[in-house]
């Protein structure tokens, strides 16, 4: 209805605003996004429409915002905003690729496939979440802002915070 036309004009105009710091960014966003909007438009039912969409918002989450103070993060010092850039770039990258796999599965029906394909397909889309799951709630982030220097920082939202953390043992 008119509702989700406007919900998806207020997607594609926010990921345009958010894309816009990086021309790459910003025509992978607008590609992927217009073709799944029109898609979305034509054939909500149809996943191919939404994972498109999906892409095209993970791209826009693996690319880092300007003004980013990557000194203060590697620190430990990064504001709420740099803390939530980092932890959004280490998973949406896996995202994306997860949502090609989804995509390379159930085009062009936008359905699973029958028959025997059908668990092996879910099986693989299920890793596929589990990585993107274990990679947003891992106890660090890994963070390459540059393309060159990666920067570690604990995750906020980590499930286990302490679980790589060296144990000490007492020794008799």
């Amino acid at each position: 209805g008119w509702v989700g036309r406007i919900l998806l004009i207020a997607l594609l105009v926010g990921g345009t605003i958010l894309a816009a710091f990086d021309l790459i960014t910003l025509v992978f966003f607008v590609l992927h996004a217009g073709v799944g909007a029109f898609l979305i438009v034509r054939r909500p039912r149809n996943t191919t429409g939404w994972l498109l969409l999906a892409i095209a918002f993970g791209f826009v989450g693996t690319t880092t915002p300007p003004g980013l103070d990557t000194a203060a993060l590697a620190n430990g010092d990064g504001t709420a905003r740099d803390i939530a850039a980092a932890w959004i770039s280490s998973w949406s990258g896996n995202a994306s690729f997860g949502g090609y796999l989804a995509l390379t599965i159930l085009f062009p029906s936008g359905r699973l496939p029958a028959g025997r394909w059908r668990r092996p397909a879910i099986a693989v889309l299920a890793v596929g979440i589990i990585v993107v799951v274990l990679g947003a709630t891992a106890p660090t982030i890994s963070f390459n802002p540059d393309g060159v220097n990666d920067i570690t920082i604990h995750n906020p939202v980590a499930v286990l915070p302490g679980w790589l953390q060296p144990v000490a043992l007492a020794l008799p």
